[in-house]
């Protein structure tokens, strides 16, 4: 009988063992769990459904009106004001010329890269004087404008503003502004 009792002790000993093994695993990786708990997060937030992948469609370019407003011209040759959804630039008072400087540049980065080009762009919501907001795709495999500026701290991420993306597009630009804040780059670099 005792024997009996040493085995089960010894048995619970090495569950119980086993079970703060596995913690301790898991806080110490935690970083690679974030976006299965960031994906629940969004997809709590979106009601359990998955919002339907984004209509794109064609546009030039025209013109950079500031760091996260385009100027560009459709198929039928129409000239819209977009607002890039979900992007909110530095804030820029007389106090901060950091920021300021900081904006220009951005919005001169944005220039050199966009203007004369054609991107995907997906309209969200739009205004009869010709002023829209919608999500700027670019390149051959159509990657996400608003990802690698959030990822480079150019501009900040309003999650209330993505909810119609795709969830695991709003997975990536939570992950980026994390990283972003985190590493202190772009906009989140020194105080502020």
């Amino acid at each position: 009988m005792s024997l009996f009792l040493a085995l089960n002790r010894l048995l619970r000993a090495l569950v119980v063992g086993l079970m703060l093994l596995g913690v301790w695993m898991l806080w110490e990786r935690r970083e690679r769990a974030r976006p299965w708990l960031d994906l629940y997060v969004l997809w709590e937030a979106c009601g359990y459904k998955a919002p339907p992948p984004v209509d794109t469609t064609p546009v030039l370019v025209v013109k950079v009106l500031a760091e996260n407003v385009i100027q560009a011209r459709d198929t039928n040759k129409v000239v819209w004001n977009v607002g890039l959804e979900g992007l909110r630039g530095a804030v820029t008072d007389g106090d901060t010329p950091r920021l300021r400087k900081f904006a220009y540049a951005t919005q001169t980065n944005l220039t050199g890269r966009l203007v004369g080009r054609t991107v995907d762009l997906a309209i969200t919501q739009t205004l009869p004087d010709r002023v829209a907001r919608g999500f700027v795709y670019e390149g051959t495999n159509a990657s996400s404008l608003a990802l690698e500026l959030v990822a480079s701290g150019r501009l900040r991420w309003v999650e209330d503003s993505t909810r119609m993306l795709p969830l695991r597009e709003q997975v990536a630009l939570r992950g980026a502004d994390r990283r972003a804040r985190d590493e202190g780059l772009g906009l989140w670099a020194g105080s502020e």
